[in-house]
């Protein structure tokens, strides 16, 4: 769920948290992908890759905590559209995150388009297409396994993915030193690093990562 930090409501992070925080994420993997699915904590970090910190606290819904930081940044009743298409789970997701932020006084409008349109564009395709410049999109990823992909796409600032349009030096710093690191312990200090800029400045909400079945061989091991 990212959401552009070059558009208003959300140039605030404050705001940004805010929202994060109106979801109740156990009760929206129960009832929008009927359990099917693990916490995620508004990073590409997955509590089961290796490299996940394990430190990392997971984020929970704060009603309060929203409300005060909606009034902090001067935004009690944020008004914003969250644009998706129509497959899967995200149209449902897209409802329960609607009545989630009614609960601190925002008001959020749905569009819901086409597949083709979400993911259509013009001859400048990163310029044009819905899910990279609308204000806030929801977007599923495919299943991957590790977390590289995610991280240099759709966070670091060049990144080709980059729906909520967010540059942070650091991150970008921190994002190569996860990927230049020779084991697993200095991925995992990476992870924490960037999981904690992640959370200041939530630039995109991962409430769950859907529970994904594939084949696989026996003879491939420790995937």
């Amino acid at each position: 769920f990212g959401l552009r930090v070059d558009r208003d409501p959300f140039r605030d992070p404050r705001v940004r948290r805010a929202i994060a925080l109106t979801l109740n994420r156990p009760d929206i993997i129960r009832r929008v992908i009927l359990g099917a699915g693990t916490l995620g904590n508004d990073s590409p970090f997955w509590s089961k890759f290796p490299s996940t910190d394990r430190s990392i606290k997971q984020r929970k819904q704060n009603l309060a905590l929203a409300r005060a930081l909606l009034q902090a940044a001067g935004q009690e009743r944020p008004k914003f559209t969250i644009t998706t298409w129509n497959g899967i789970d995200l149209p449902d997701y897209a409802q329960a995150i609607q009545a989630a932020g009614r609960q601190a006084g925002m008001d959020i409008d749905l569009e819901v388009q086409s597949n083709a349109e979400y993911y259509g564009g013009g001859a400048d395709y990163y310029a044009t297409t819905p899910w990279i410049n609308r204000p806030a999109t929801i977007t599923e990823y495919g299943a991957r396994g590790v977390p590289n992909t995610y991280l240099t796409a759709a966070y670091m600032s060049d990144g080709i993915w980059n729906a909520a349009h967010y540059k942070n030096a650091e991150l970008d710093s921190a994002a190569r030193s996860y990927l230049a690191a020779p084991d697993i312990q200095g991925q995992r200090n990476a992870t924490k690093k960037l999981a904690g800029l992640l959370l200041r400045d939530t630039p995109v909400i991962t409430s769950y990562f859907i529970s994904f079945v594939t084949a696989s061989s026996s003879r491939v091991q420790n995937y």
